[in-house]
């Protein structure tokens, strides 16, 4: 009886204990069991606004660009006159060295070289100013005859000469061809070497180029040979214009 009395007491608190946990928040448990720190709050990243892409000024830029081309152009156009009237100086006065030297005066000898060597001064004033003051636009007569012709020559370089066999004083070569100018709608084309035009051959002194070219008729149509990837080729019908001369 006694026994009986015990076994239902502890059933009885076996079954008071297990109605407690049943009645307690499951909430508690996960605060025992499953706690976690919180995240840490990471600042908040400030969006710059972008700025507006401001236009580009063409027409200002353009006028600019206008300006200084036409500066540039004044000052090609001075320097060129001025060694043109140097020019014409030293050939009256290499005149009257030959005239000298035919009288048989022997000091006009010694004039006439150092006057020879001024003249080719000049000459090579003249070539550096052309080739380094260049301005894109209108052909103008300050422009050499060769570069209204629309092409710009020099000669060749040792080492070129030595790949294609040209003799030393053989050739100009075409560095640049204006595009739609006479030279361009005949065909020559950049890098050409030229040997000759009409019945002249084609040395390499760009000034005798430029009379050879001078003394062809306006509106003439001539053939030209040059030297194109290491063999002769003839343009036909290259048109002198009406402002080479």
């Amino acid at each position: 009886m006694y026994l009986s009395i015990k076994r239902i007491f502890r059933a009885i608190g076996g079954a008071l204990t297990l109605g407690m946990l049943l009645l307690v928040p499951q909430s508690t448990f996960a605060q025992k069991t499953d706690k976690k720190e919180p995240p840490e709050k990471k600042p908040a990243v400030k969006v710059q606004p972008k700025k507006a892409v401001e236009p580009v000024p063409f027409a200002e830029l353009t006028a600019k660009l206008k300006e200084q081309e036409d500066e540039i152009a004044k000052i090609r156009k001075a320097m060129l006159r001025a060694i043109r009237e140097e020019e014409k100086l030293v050939a009256e006065e290499l005149q009257k060295a030959r005239d000298a030297q035919k009288a048989g005066d022997r000091k006009a000898f010694s004039q006439f070289g150092k006057l020879q060597s001024k003249k080719f001064k000049l000459q090579q004033m003249r070539f550096d100013v052309e080739r380094r003051f260049q301005v894109r636009g209108a052909i103008d007569s300050s422009m050499p005859v060769e570069q209204r012709l629309g092409v710009f020559a020099s000669p060749p370089a040792t080492a070129l000469r030595a790949q294609l066999g040209l003799a030393k004083d053989v050739g100009l070569i075409l560095n640049r061809v204006t595009p739609n100018s006479a030279a361009a709608k005949a065909g020559l084309k950049e890098y050409d070497i030229l040997l000759q035009i009409g019945p002249k051959k084609v040395t390499n002194d760009i000034f005798s180029f430029r009379k050879a070219l001078e003394e062809l008729k306006v509106g003439a149509s001539v053939e030209v040979i040059v030297l194109r990837q290491g063999k002769q080729e003839t343009i036909k019908d290259l048109t002198i214009p009406d402002d080479v001369n």
